[in-house]
């Protein structure tokens, strides 16, 4: 008796995002080394539509530029958060019924 498995596959993902946003910060502590652990959110809204950004992060004084801002590349540890609600949010999620099959059949 003799058998053979053989398996092949490959596979893809590309994923690319661009957030073009600007917020006001509060620098909500001030750590040992001197720099600053800041905080804060943003609210937007249009067409019944609201959209949440918070950042969390801490930054180096010296890379403060002299107009008051920091690129967010000079962001230690950041936390971005972008969160949707409203009617267009709403209608782009999958129904009860679909969420139940995805369940019982994921595949």
């Amino acid at each position: 008796m003799n058998g053979t498995n053989a398996f092949q596959g490959g596979g893809t993902i590309n994923n690319s995002q661009t957030i073009t946003a600007r917020a006001a910060v509060q620098v909500i502590d001030v750590l040992p080394n001197g720099n600053l652990v800041i905080e804060g959110l943003r609210e937007i809204s249009f067409s019944k539509e609201r959209q949440f950004a918070s950042l969390h992060g801490i930054v180096r004084p010296y890379d403060i530029q002299p107009d008051n801002t920091i690129d967010s590349t000079n962001i230690a540890a950041a936390q971005i958060d972008v969160v949707s609600e409203g009617t267009l949010t709403d209608a782009q999620k999958k129904g009860w019924l679909l969420q139940l099959n995805d369940k019982i059949n994921p595949f």
